[in-house]
Order: structure tokens, then sequence, then C-alpha cells
């Protein structure tokens, strides 16, 4: 059975923002980052990992 990209992003609920989420903490991550200062916690949380720190 193939799986086409859409189809892989709906069978892992991964809508636009949470891949480009997904994305941007993998680049942290290489990038050695353990702290990320945001506005939206929970956009980071899911992920694991990292230190979250609000800024409001």
């Amino acid at each position: 059975m193939t799986h086409g990209i859409d189809t892989d992003f709906t069978l892992h609920q991964l809508g636009r923002k949470r891949l480009l989420d997904t994305m941007l903490a993998a680049s942290f991550r290489s990038a050695g980052v353990k702290r990320i200062v945001t506005n939206n916690e929970r956009d980071f949380m899911v992920l694991g990992g990292f230190e979250i720190v609000n800024f409001r």
C-alpha cells in the first residue's frame, strides 16, 4: 500500500501548522536549543524535549 503525502498528513493528523512546528522544533533541537520563549507554549509542549518559557 502506498501513501501520498496528503494521506500521510491525514493519517498522522499533521496539519500544515503542526508540520511547520515540528520542522521548527527539529531545527532547534539539531542546533542545540534547549529553551524556547513563546507566547503559545502549547505549540511546543506537545513536542517535548524543551524547557518552555511563557513570554506573557
